[in-house]
């Protein structure tokens, strides 16, 4: 019995031994797989990041554009006083979610170009936003004055023109909510140009007037109808569009003229008409001139006559322009010049230029392109001209944008000036301004930067409506600097010099700067022209107290003010 449990306890061990010996065998067996597998994985890794490329840096141009794209991002989201401009940033926003992915999946070409995209949207919605400012002060002008009219009583073309003002800014202001701040901008300068227009019909309204409507004028057959002043076209357009009879009236009301000052420019040309010689030219000595500039005058006075829309072909005073015309294209003869400095060099082939441009007649075009010609073969290589034309010494600023708006003159004409005569004058008027915004009298030949002169407002002034007419692509804070520093130094009536630059700088610049610079000179100058006196100066402006008036005498004074009154309509903002 005890051998049988024995064996039988011998045969379970057994059996348990081997039992265990088969888990173990599994066991190790499993271990060795994972081992082997772990150790498969990490020499695949291995070879994997030993073979894979190394990552590519992003090119510096890239983050260039990057930097720039959110610079200007950063900007732009400032913009709208917290009343952000929808749809617009919406699709800057997408442009950018569309660079950046671009960016990480390291498509770098393509988002620089997503990059790029967002700096040119974002400078456009800074645009987009100035339009909106600008229609915003339209509007709080209109408003002001539509307030001011609404007391006053009203009656026929007063009574329209006030319900037409009101009109206007309900339409203004629901294009505006809708975004359409440019067509707003519009309406609002319109109710503004009605509310003046109210006002210039009240002030000639007495006390003891009787208060009664006025007689409506009968309608005659469209074929029999005259065509009134007021809406005549010469056919003037471009930048000369404004001296059109019509649109000449509008950019009184609009840019805050007056009758008042509109008389005076009539009373100007019709003294220079008187004050001719029969020959066609202005007697510079005989009116207080300290030497004889007769050519140089003589154009200036036919600038007087061109700016207000009258020509050899147009308007009162045709004969008077005619002749002065055919005087300055004999004496300049085939060289194209006068012989004299090159202040009267830029006058007169300005002159030549704008009547050739507004009446396109052929045989004014030879003596025009000569003039021309003879101004850029004589441009000094920075860009300018001294006051005998090219000398690599000195570039004299007051000389050089005479002549300098004598050539654009002639490139708007359609004469030939080829690319490099205007590429060298933008290069002149960027090198020519200091880094303070001003611009004196010299240029520092081979450096940046001008100095020198005493009036330096009015030469900054000259450089500035030099920028506006030829940059496109203005530098803003440079142009603020300037017209601060113009502005700042103040205006007087008594140096038309610096109130005809001034007067066409500040109209470029348009807003609180052409505001503020009218309300100064507009009426000083009214004031300042000589009335009761007689016929024989009547309508001019007198020569004592004014800077350069010893200089240029009475034909002098009375062109640089009949101008600078002209500056309303005289060149497209």
């Amino acid at each position: 019995m005890g051998i049988g449990l024995h064996r039988a306890g011998g045969g379970d061990l057994a059996r348990l031994l081997r039992k265990d010996a088969v888990v173990n065998w599994k066991i190790a067996a499993s271990c060795a797989v994972v081992v082997i597998a772990v150790a498969t994985a990490v020499v695949f890794f291995r070879v994997m990041v030993a073979d894979a490329p190394a990552p590519v840096p992003v090119p510096a141009d890239v983050l260039e554009s990057k930097a720039a794209a959110l610079a200007a991002l950063d900007a732009a989201a400032l913009l709208g006083d917290g009343q952000p401009l929808g749809a617009e940033y919406d699709e800057i926003d997408r442009v950018r979610r569309n660079a950046d992915a671009l960016l990480l999946g390291g498509r770098f070409t393509d988002a620089k170009a997503g990059y790029d995209l967002l700096l040119e949207k974002c400078c456009d919605l800074e645009r987009v936003e100035a339009l909106r400012q600008e229609a915003l002060a339209a509007k709080a002008q209109a408003v002001s004055l539509c307030r001011q009219i609404a007391g006053l009583r009203a009656f026929g073309n007063a009574l329209a023109l006030r319900v037409r003002a009101q009109q206007l800014l309900v339409v203004a202001q629901d294009l505006f909510n809708n975004g359409s701040f440019g067509e707003a901008l519009h309406r609002w300068l319109e109710a503004r140009a009605c509310c003046n227009e109210m006002l210039m019909l009240q002030a000639r309204i007495t006390d003891d007037e009787p208060a009664v409507e006025t007689v409506p004028v009968v309608a005659l057959p469209t074929e029999f109808k005259p065509v009134p002043k007021e809406e005549m076209n010469y056919g003037f357009s471009g930048i000369y569009v404004n001296r059109n009879p019509r649109e000449r009236m509008k950019s009184l009301l609009r840019f805050e003229g007056s009758g008042e000052s509109e008389k005076a420019v009539e009373a100007g040309l019709a003294w220079l008409a008187r004050t001719q010689e029969p020959d066609g030219h202005w007697d510079s000595k005989k009116w207080g001139a300290a030497s004889n500039v007769d050519a140089g005058l003589t154009g200036l006075a036919v600038l007087a006559f061109l700016g207000n829309g009258r020509t050899d072909r147009h308007g009162p005073h045709t004969e008077v322009v005619a002749t002065a015309l055919d005087w300055l294209e004999k004496k300049a003869g085939e060289q194209g010049t006068w012989g004299d400095t090159f202040y009267t060099q830029g006058i007169c082939t300005m002159a030549l230029c704008e009547a050739f441009a507004l009446t396109k007649d052929q045989r004014r075009r030879a003596a025009a392109q000569r003039a021309v010609d003879f101004c850029c073969a004589n441009q000094n290589p920075n860009g300018g001209w001294d006051y005998h034309g090219n000398n690599p010494q000195r570039v004299d600023t007051s000389v050089s944008v005479w002549v300098m708006m004598a050539v654009r003159a002639g490139m708007v004409a359609g004469l030939n000036v080829q690319d490099e005569h205007a590429g060298r004058i933008r290069k002149w008027l960027n090198e020519a301004q200091n880094a303070d915004g001003t611009t004196g009298y010299t240029k520092n030949i081979g450096a940046r930067g001008s100095s020198g002169g005493i009036s330096v407002p009015a030469l900054t002034a000259a450089a500035t409506l030099g920028k506006f007419v030829f940059d496109e692509h203005l530098e803003r804070e440079r142009v603020a600097k300037s017209l601060d520093f113009i502005e700042k130094a103040g205006v007087s009536a008594n140096n038309l010099y610096h109130v005809y630059y001034g007067s066409l700088c500040m109209f470029q610049a348009g807003g609180e700067h052409w505001q503020r610079w009218n309300r100064q000179v507009r009426d000083a100058l009214v004031a300042k022209q000589v009335k009761g006196r007689g016929p024989e100066v009547d309508g001019s402006w007198d020569v004592s107290g004014d800077i350069l008036g010893q200089q240029g005498g009475r034909i002098y004074t009375t062109a640089m003010a009949t101008l600078s009154l002209e500056t309303y309509y005289r060149f497209r903002r």
